[in-house]
């Protein structure tokens, strides 16, 4: 009896430590993706939420409206170099609903009415196969950039087939190279011969779901009977082998990437077969080529040669695939960012490099070049038309020439050409898509439960009185290192602050807004970090009386569905609407899901003691309980989602509405993680959202 008493009583400590997720899951049937009854539910969820957010005349407009934003046909063809004289641009319309691939000449694509030459009509292709084709890139040999491999989804997976086509004869190649769906990658070494990682069989795929070897694929052979060049370990994140060129020079890359910050490079050679380590910190991610030099950004402290470079430092790395010892002079610095400055990316040309950076969340374009003893020259500033976003599009190493967009939160996106000599040249814009004339923006900071000073971006019609009644959306993300940058947002623009709403643009830590710091300030179980700093600019919003709790709603896709479905539990009495798109919610199988094992370095092993606490401390789905009152929540997903598994949201649905909690969910059932397939599914996507947000804290045109 005494021990029995024992194990009960040992029982309940295990209970009382482990409290809600050692309760049975009542809804693991929603993980079945494409189960009968999984679906079934499924289609009974969306049927309800259409009935009440479809059937009405309001929402029949918003649609009507996204729709014709999106398939406009004044956007910015977005191209990019083939070469110093051709550009590449994928183009959807309202004629071409999959996609058209085509070509021009850089000269004709300065122009205000360009002629395009057609490569490849996805809309064609479609029907011809009877498939659901979504275009997911093109990757062409150099130089004569004839033969290429496209890749295509069916339903807009991550998994997608890969074959060989032929850009001068629009065809694809009789025999060639074809890849089954899978989630791979797959690089040029010669125009017989490829790299190619994928799924070679379960025993080939590493926990994640990714490709652990990598293949050389010798033309008219199978994918899976070359020789293994590399392979990794079932814990690493996969392998991505890829080609970079710089002028003459051209690499092919094997990356094997240790998790998802963390990675190995190897230069393959193709004479010997074999792999050429790169010296670097597994830390420092491989950003650029310039010459012979190979540039990178550092995640971590390095201390290389009695010099210390900072976390998000970029260097260069003189002659890394020379094969010998790294030399104290091969290493040289090329930025070094401030405490308010983090580096967003950069471009390589013929003889400088163009960088740009985040300085408070907002853009700066850098340039620089070498000496003629190699060394870089100190960092210049180009002045741009104001403060906002830079995204540096493409870049040609032929010529000192590359291509950027700028846009901000109340201007539209609008391309420049820049040439070092001829200065800059602005070559499209957007057109205004909603009333941005009278939109005041300002950049203000919440302190988070520990000090820290978050910014966030407060975006509304000038003239607007604060006076707690405000309809405001706040936007977050707060991970994965990826920063929440000034944007204009046509469809949030027509549909949410032309019409009087209030948005908020939340830079919490998580992201990459300040470097890597601000994103492993909130790392692991230090997650509730990201957390709190949403919950203060929330809070920050209400006690400047922007807006009232009743009329405050937010909104997160993604990392983002987790961050507000976390904030929806633990401070429900902040808001009065959810918007939770494609979201992670379940934390403590979140591992075991799809891609959900390539981000534990993100949020933790659940099998590891502290960070199944840390994270069973948060976890939407397991915190979320039948005696709290919960704000309105509408739930997204996708069926074809095969990045987070749409079980997360379902799940989440069918326990709050079990619990009586006002829930609605709606899933797409195709779309894969970006939620929608083409321009119509994404425009529904969109009114279906904003009608939710109308109907539960308010329509900003009917507010007094």
């Amino acid at each position: 009896m005494q021990k029995i008493s024992l194990l009960v009583i040992l029982l309940t400590i295990v209970s009382c430590v482990h409290g809600p997720s050692s309760q049975k899951d009542e809804y693991l049937w929603l993980e079945d993706i494409e189960g009968k009854e999984a679906l079934a539910w499924v289609e009974g969820q969306n049927h309800e939420s259409q009935k009440q957010l479809t059937e009405v005349p309001r929402f029949k407009q918003a649609e009507s409206d996204a729709l014709k934003i999106l398939e406009a046909k004044d956007k910015i063809p977005s191209g990019n170099f083939v070469n110093n004289k051709m550009i590449m641009n994928f183009w959807r319309d309202d004629q071409h609903v999959r996609g058209v691939l085509r070509r021009t000449s850089f000269e004709n694509y300065k122009k205000a009415q360009i002629s395009w030459e057609t490569l490849l009509d996805v809309d064609a292709l479609a029907a011809q196969e009877k498939e659901n084709w979504v275009y997911q890139g093109i990757q062409c040999l150099e130089p004569a950039y004839e033969l290429c491999l496209l890749r295509l989804s069916r339903g807009g997976k991550d998994a997608s087939v890969v074959r060989e086509y032929n850009l001068k004869t629009k065809t694809f190649v009789a025999n060639g190279f074809v890849l089954s769906e899978a989630k791979s990658s797959v690089v040029w070494v010669d125009k017989d011969h490829l790299l190619v990682a994928s799924d070679f069989g379960s025993e080939t795929l590493t926990e994640s779901g990714y490709p652990r070897q990598v293949r050389l694929w010798t033309r008219g052979t199978a994918y899976n009977s070359g020789q293994i060049i590399f392979e990794g370990q079932p814990k690493d994140l996969g392998m991505t082998p890829y080609s970079v060129k710089h002028r003459l020079k051209r690499w092919v890359i094997v990356s094997r990437g240790v998790d998802f910050f963390n990675s190995e490079e190897y230069i393959y050679q193709p004479s010997t077969q074999k792999l050429l380590r790169i010296p670097k910190p597994v830390g420092a991610e491989l950003v650029g080529f310039f010459g012979d030099d190979f540039i990178f950004e550092l995640h971590n402290p390095w201390n290389f040669s009695g010099t210390s470079y900072l976390p998000g430092a970029v260097i260069s790395m003189a002659d890394a695939s020379a094969g010998r010892e790294l030399q104290a002079d091969d290493v040289q610095l090329l930025f070094t960012p401030k405490n308010n400055q983090s580096f967003s990316g950069l471009v390589s040309l013929k003889s400088k490099i163009a960088l740009s950076i985040l300085e408070d969340v907002q853009s700066q374009l850098l340039v620089t070049g070498k000496d003629k003893s190699g060394k870089w020259l100190p960092l210049s500033q180009l002045k741009l038309a104001g403060k906002g976003n830079i995204h540096l599009s493409s870049g040609t190493d032929e010529a000192d020439l590359f291509l950027y967009y700028f846009e901000s939160f109340n201007q539209p996106m609008t391309l420049y050409s820049y040439e070092f000599g001829k200065g800059g040249r602005k070559l499209k814009s957007l057109p205004d898509y909603f009333d941005a004339k009278n939109v005041q923006v300002e950049q203000k900071f919440a302190v988070s439960r520990d000090g820290t000073k978050v910014p966030y971006f407060l975006v509304y019609k000038s003239g607007m009185k604060f006076d707690g009644t405000a309809p405001t959306l706040q936007w977050g993300y707060g991970g994965f290192t990826i920063s929440q940058i000034p944007s204009y947002n046509a469809l949030v623009g027509k549909m949410w602050i032309e019409r009087g709403g209030v948005y908020v643009v939340a830079n919490i830590r998580g992201g990459g807004e300040y470097g890597p710091k601000w994103h492993q300030a909130a790392l692991k179980e230090n997650r509730q970090r990201a957390f709190d700093d949403f919950i203060a600019v929330s809070e920050d919003l209400i006690k400047n009386k922007v807006t009232s709790a009743q009329h405050l709603a937010i909104s997160g896709r993604s990392n983002g569905g987790l961050l507000v479905g976390t904030v929806m539990t633990e401070r429900p009495d902040l808001y009065g609407a959810v918007l939770c798109v494609v979201p992670l919610l379940d934390m403590m199988r979140y591992s075991q899901l799809l891609a959900g094992a390539s981000w534990m370095s993100e949020y933790g092993d659940p099998k590891i003691p502290r960070y199944r606490k840390a994270l069973l401390k948060y976890s939407p789905y397991q915190n979320v309980s039948a005696d709290k009152t919960y704000p309105a929540v509408f739930f997204m997903s996708s069926t074809k989602d095969d990045r987070v598994h749409p079980g997360h949201a379902r799940k989440m649905a069918a326990k709050m509405k079990a619990y009586g909690k006002e829930v609605l969910y709606y899933e797409n059932v195709e779309g894969g993680h970006a939620g929608n397939a083409n321009f119509k599914q994404l425009a529904k996507w969109n009114a279906l959202q904003f009608e939710f947000l109308y109907q539960k804290i308010g329509d900003p045109q009917q507010q007094p």
